[in-house]
């Protein structure tokens, strides 16, 4: 029986840092709000999240990502949910981040459950990752949020200078629990660095914190996946992880280095963790089962950006992945190249990806890049026109 486009969307599984103290990481890091600036915040009181009681009240999309949002000309930035057209948005907390650059998110929402986590990291500093954690009211309730886990630290790595390095690039698994992420310690100098992949729990960690050097934290669930410190030929540097729809394997993206940049993945099912690079692969941004056929064959399909003469400043590119490790290309889902200037792109629960609009300033032969609205289009429709929603930053979806 053949799937109407609307149904095979439908098939996207849904069940799928501020200053560095000596503190423990159960203590929460984050500034609370400060309730003349923003007197919507949930833990204000507001009564509707943020968004106004018409919007919030008749949503029937809200939550469909998280995003970063300054406050003008303060130091404020807030950490917000979004339904699907910008019209209702909640505040979940906030930072000043005179001295904290909020970074990469990773982003959950259980449409049945109606309850969701965010973890994100300090953007430079490799101290602990941050966790909030939430509930929403049905529609009936004005999708009224609830954080009754505001901005808790969580998996502290053991034997390492929290000060120094990075934690970067990190995926929640379709299942809410697992999360992935990398670790890079400092580079020394005259030396090509190194990284560490993890996974861990995250409800073993949120609810037993791990302090360091005690390994014994997150229940026993922190597990190191590959290390090389240093790399011997080449700096490996991640920019993407995404984990597949079983959590099976983790696909990687590999910039540039002295084996060159593209696509690799970790079998996690296997008796050693070793990278296979996948060269018929782009590289990998997020990655959600999508019926795109209408056949009701569920296939992994992958969402990135890429650069090309055209568009320097990044195109949105989706592609099968089936499809091109099965054949000698690997071309745009349904040969339909979506030609939009985008970055960071994420999967929503109706099939459409959100993504960083980007566009180009001409400046005679040379140009530049700019960074634009959140956006929101749809990869299957060839004459989709994007939807601009809201001003913000690290847009992330429930894939």
């Amino acid at each position: 029986m053949t799937m109407s486009i609307k149904s095979a969307r439908q098939m996207l599984l849904l069940s799928a840092m501020c200053l560095i103290v000596p503190l423990t990481p159960s203590i929460a890091y984050a500034k609370k709000p400060d309730c003349s600036i923003n007197s919507s915040h949930p833990s204000c009181g507001g009564d509707d999240g943020g968004g106004s009681e018409t919007t919030c009240a008749t949503s029937e999309t809200f939550p469909t990502f998280a995003y970063w949002e300054d406050q003008g000309q303060s130091t404020i930035t807030v950490l917000s949910l979004s339904d699907a057209e910008g019209a209702c948005t909640a505040p979940l907390t906030e930072f000043d981040t005179e001295h904290f650059l909020v970074g990469e998110t990773a982003f959950y929402f259980d449409p049945v459950t109606r309850s969701g986590r965010v973890v994100w990291t300090n953007h430079f500093i490799a101290d602990y990752l941050f966790l909030v954690e939430f509930d929403v009211g049905d529609v009936n309730a004005s999708n009224a949020v609830d954080v009754w886990n505001d901005s808790q630290a969580i998996v502290a790595l053991p034997g390492i200078d929290h000060a120094k390095g990075t934690m970067r690039n990190l995926d929640i698994g379709l299942d809410g629990d697992l999360l992935a992420f990398i670790y890079r310690p400092p580079k020394p100098e005259g030396t090509t660095g190194g990284y560490t992949i993890y996974t861990a729990s995250i409800d073993g960690c949120s609810f037993e914190p791990w302090t360091p050097p005690d390994a014994t934290g997150c229940n026993n669930t922190l597990v190191e996946i590959i290390s090389a410190d240093p790399v011997p030929e080449g700096t490996y540097y991640w920019n993407e992880i995404s984990l597949s729809t079983d959590n099976s394997k983790i696909y990687l993206n590999q910039f540039i280095n002295a084996l060159g940049g593209g696509t690799y993945v970790i079998d996690l099912g296997a008796d050693e963790w070793v990278l296979t690079r996948l060269e018929k692969l782009p590289f990998p941004s997020d990655i959600a089962l999508l019926d795109h056929d209408q056949d009701e064959v569920q296939t992994e399909v992958l969402a990135t950006s890429g650069t090309s003469e055209a568009n320097p400043c990044g195109e949105l590119i989706v592609v099968d992945i089936e499809d091109c490790l099965e054949y000698d290309y690997c071309d745009s889902l349904d040969g339909h190249n979506i030609n939009i200037l985008g970055a960071n792109p994420s999967w929503l629960w109706d099939g459409r990806l959100v993504y960083q609009d980007r566009f180009i300033k001409r400046q005679g032969k040379n140009h530049s890049c700019r960074t634009g609205d959140i956006s929101i289009t749809d990869p299957l429709d060839p004459i989709s026109i994007p939807d601009n929603l809201i001003e913000g930053r690290e847009p992330r979806g429930w894939q």
